[in-house]
């Protein structure tokens, strides 16, 4: 499997365009539900499944993928 290109870092202070999980620099992957970033994960599901729950740190950076995903 090749790994996707991701988008580069982004400074906290710019906020991503769409809902969905991120990874954020020394938080895993967190949830953006287009007003505050969930819990942090070392796994994307599990960054979805607690995307309700508030995390404690809101200004971290963050990057997600640089294009559409393919399949599914």
């Amino acid at each position: 499997m090749t790994k996707p290109k991701l988008t580069p870092w982004y400074p906290p202070e710019i906020k991503p365009g769409r809902t969905g999980v991120y990874i954020r620099e020394f938080w895993g992957f967190s949830y953006w539900d287009g007003t505050f970033w969930g819990f942090g994960h070392s796994e994307i599901d599990g960054a979805f499944r607690d995307r309700l729950f508030k995390s404690a740190v809101q200004n971290a950076k963050w990057r997600g993928l640089a294009s559409k995903p393919s399949g599914k």
